[in-house]
């Protein structure tokens, strides 16, 4: 039985896997998050940022991978 456990961790070793930003970061698109762009309007930014902290709040992340998402989805 150890031996078979050995094998399985020996594989899942072998296979390249996601980084957690990566993985983070692909969970989170699937959430299918709007883009902020240039706007003066401060409801408008209201809205983006309400959006956003629904889906933080639904994955449950850290702070800094907020930062990370936020980051990506900003454009203008």
């Amino acid at each position: 039985m150890l031996a078979g456990i050995t094998r399985l961790l020996e594989r899942q070793l072998e296979r390249p896997g996601k980084s957690h930003e990566e993985d983070v970061a692909e969970r989170f698109r699937k959430q299918g998050p709007k883009e902020f762009a240039c706007t003066t309007d401060p409801l408008v930014a209201e809205e983006w940022i309400r959006s956003m902290e629904t889906i933080y709040d639904y994955m449950g992340l850290a702070d800094v991978d907020k930062v990370r998402c936020a980051i990506f989805m900003l454009k203008g």
